[in-house]
């Protein structure tokens, strides 16, 4: 009975002088930024399931409000005549809003949300006679549309996941990153909103990008 009461006591101690730490150290220091900023090295090409890829091309430095831009690429496709572009945009400091995003981008972004359970929230529009699929691709969970989203997925993750580097001052307790992503593809000429084709694309891009987040 007294080694439980003692062990009892010992581990509240221990969960007490943790709590302190964690406490002091978000106070003392909670701007610090221990994330690198490398910048991930897209790859030349990815191969897309029946799909034909085309020359791939480096994005320029993007600009949304407080967010750092670490790189980005354009990837095209083509499939019995039917063209594909997917954009991927790497950004840390980020609050995962996609329509802040989509605003330098897109005259009047009012996407239509969706959610699969494999993959999460993303977005469906249309602008300038094209189908649109976006979306924020997660380092960890799903991918999320809105802020709260990813918000909620940050808050779910990542504590359990980096409290030991956060602690050893290695990295940030929350990550920040998002991957934005932006799939388009022309309209057809009878007027049917191409979006199987968008929805199909991205469960497989997905699969692949989520595996192969870029690791800070």
């Amino acid at each position: 009975m007294n080694f439980k009461l003692g062990l009892r006591n010992s581990l509240s101690i221990l969960v007490f002088f943790s709590s302190v730490f964690v406490l002091v150290k978000v106070t003392v220091a909670p701007a610090t930024d221990t994330q690198k900023a490398d910048p991930f090295a897209f790859p030349n090409q990815i191969q897309l399931s029946q799909w034909q890829a085309l020359p791939s091309q480096r994005l320029l430095t993007q600009d949304i409000g407080l967010s750092k831009y670490l790189g980005g690429r354009r990837y095209q496709y083509q499939k019995n005549g039917t063209s594909l572009l997917i954009e991927l945009y790497h950004f840390t400091n980020s609050d995962g809003e996609v329509k802040q995003f989509l605003k330098n981008k897109i005259s009047s972004p009012s996407p239509l949300i969706q959610h699969k359970k494999n993959t999460g929230y993303y977005g469906l529009f249309t602008d300038q006679k094209r189908a649109y699929l976006s979306a924020c691709i997660n380092p960890s969970g799903n991918s999320t549309l809105t802020k709260r989203q990813f918000k909620q997925n940050r808050n779910t993750y990542d504590p359990a996941m980096r409290l030991l580097p956060w602690l050893l001052g290695k990295s940030n307790l929350i990550e920040n990153r998002c991957m934005f992503v932006l799939l388009s593809t022309p309209l057809k000429q009878d007027s049917t909103i191409p979006y199987q084709i968008l929805e199909n694309v991205w469960s497989l891009w997905y699969q692949s990008w989520n595996y192969q987040f870029p690791i800070f």
